[in-house]
């Protein structure tokens, strides 16, 4: 399944466009080849924070939570870029032949060059603990790991959430200000905290043809990532040929991710599993929400309501002995909608 991978709005890890002397310096001064997927991403963008926050952390018994937290990924740059790791690595005495591309010091996501030249395995670097430990067998795999976890408490430097809370009529006077930058900020917390969805709905109808392409985006990156699987399929068609006619190319990528998650089939997700090592899915069923995650023990189907889980083997144990509600995931998945 095809992903768009950056938030466009965020430009701190955001570095020039990559240029092709930019890889031949890197490959050079590493005295190695780069993962294809990683020099396609780049040439997306060079760069930047994510749409995701998190990659499943498989070694259950060393992770406090059960994922990493990872919300950008480095491009090719001197400054906050890859070429940076030389000075990471002696700085923080880490082993040489590993580039990094996400980290804070204390632990850093990588590519594991040390023992291959070509398509190296992703590692976890914990500095405090001196544990290295590899979590994806290449870059695409650790791409199409990456998910959205909901954190139970805000991260350090963040405010606390009850602090960003619009009411129903601030918004709306907001609104009516058109004021971009708060506008902008306040559409991204209605669609973490307002249960109103016909509210909801109303108000981001009003703001998908503003004229700042920013607001616009930020609608469509809403609809996609809270309301596919809670607006009614007429209310969702609204928006997709809303954002289809867009003049800003990244509206319309919504439009489409939207149209996928919508169609995604069971045959979507036996081809994804068996493709993917690592995978996260998250979807709802009826008044359930649940996750299908890979675990150390095999895969799982987590309940997030009951906390039930239920857990295979194999890929293939999953996709057949997987039950909602008692009765074949196979035969429930028309049911489902896929978040």
């Amino acid at each position: 399944m095809t992903r768009e991978i950056w938030e466009k709005d965020h430009d701190y890890y955001k570095l020039p466009p990559l240029k092709t002397e930019d890889i031949k310096k890197a490959e050079q001064q590493f005295k190695v080849t780069l993962p294809d997927s990683y020099i396609h991403l780049l040439k997306e963008q060079n760069g930047g924070s994510i749409l995701f926050n998190a990659f499943p952390a498989i070694q259950e018994d060393f992770f406090i939570e059960p994922y990493i937290e990872v919300d950008y990924i480095y491009g090719i740059g001197e400054i906050n870029g890859i070429l940076e790791t030389d000075y990471y690595l002696q700085e923080w005495e880490m082993p040489k032949g590993l580039i990094l591309f996400n980290g804070d010091g204390h632990t850093w996501l990588a590519f594991d060059y040390r023992n291959v030249a070509a398509n190296p395995p992703i590692i976890y670097i914990d500095n405090e603990s001196e544990q290295i430990i590899k979590i994806a067998e290449d870059f695409e795999e650790f791409l199409n790991g990456l998910y959205t976890a909901e954190e139970d408490y805000p991260l350090e430097g963040e405010r606390e959430f009850n602090e960003w809370e619009y009411s129903k009529e601030e918004f709306e006077a907001l609104l009516e200000e058109n004021d971009v930058e708060k506008l902008h900020f306040a559409i991204k917390e209605i669609s973490q905290g307002e249960k109103d969805e016909k509210w909801v709905s109303d108000q981001l109808l009003k703001l998908a043809t503003h004229s700042e392409d920013i607001i616009r985006s930020e609608v469509a990156n809403s609809v996609w990532n809270s309301y596919v699987h809670t607006f009614n399929k007429k209310m969702i068609q609204t928006f997709i040929d809303i954002f289809q006619q867009d003049k800003d190319a990244d509206v319309r990528m919504y439009a489409d991710m939207i149209i996928e998650k919508i169609n995604y089939s069971f045959e979507d997700l036996t081809n994804n599993l068996h493709t993917y090592k690592y995978m996260h899915l998250m979807f709802s069923f009826g008044e359930h929400f649940y996750q299908i995650n890979r675990v150390s023990q095999g895969w799982s189907l987590l309940n997030n309501q009951t906390d039930a889980v239920q857990v295979f083997n194999t890929v293939d144990e999953l996709l057949a002995q997987a039950t909602l509600d008692g009765k074949p995931l196979k035969e429930m998945w028309s049911y489902v909608k896929v978040i």
